[in-house]
């Protein structure tokens, strides 16, 4: 992503808000980074720059929502059984915010859990809420780093990246272990 922002900088420079909204769209957390370091040249305005990363995340995932959401009967294409999304339907009504949490954190993979909050049906206008508050913050946190530390975006690149792996491998390594307990654990103490 560092050469495609280093290409796209002079028609940021030239566009600013009106090329910088369809750059969030598609690869929003580098692009948070770069406009946070693009407000401290003055380049952006700090608080258009910021709101603007907001409202375009927040696209974004309303986008993924409504493919998950209106997208529920193709999903027998995919080989996807119902029980599966009734699975998924009962999964969100106990841990709704934590599963919109993990996924919005989850650089990589949380599209998935943002598709399958609209595949579970939840109410379009408590997901924008709940996505809206851990939103903020959240885009604050890249634009700040950004805007104090973007001379090093292309570094932040590979960390984010790091990041992305690490929470990808060490997800799957937390399941497994827990898959694993439960079967050893049923199998060993089932008569207790």
């Amino acid at each position: 992503m560092f050469d495609a922002l280093a290409q796209f900088t002079p028609w940021l420079l030239y566009y600013k808000y009106f090329f910088l909204f369809p750059l969030l769209l598609v690869e929003g957390p580098i692009v948070t980074v770069f406009a946070g370091f693009l407000a401290s040249l003055d380049q952006l305005n700090f608080w258009i720059a910021y709101i603007l990363v907001v409202v375009a995340n927040m696209a974004s995932d309303s986008i993924l929502y409504v493919v998950g959401r209106w997208g529920r009967r193709w999903w027998k294409f995919f080989k996807v059984k119902q029980e599966k999304i009734i699975g998924i339907e009962e999964h969100f009504k106990k841990h709704k915010i934590k599963t919109l949490l993990a996924s919005k954190l989850a650089f990589g993979i949380g599209n998935v859990g943002l598709v399958a909050v609209g595949v579970a049906k939840v109410p379009y206008w408590e997901y924008i809420k709940i996505n809206f508050l851990i939103e903020l913050p959240k885009a604050l946190v890249f634009f700040l780093l950004g805007y104090y530390f973007g001379y090093a975006y292309a570094t932040i690149d590979k960390y984010l990246k790091f990041a992305t792996a690490f929470l990808i491998f060490g997800g799957i390594a937390i399941i497994l272990s827990y898959w694993l307990f439960r079967k050893w654990f049923t199998k060993n103490y089932k008569n207790l």
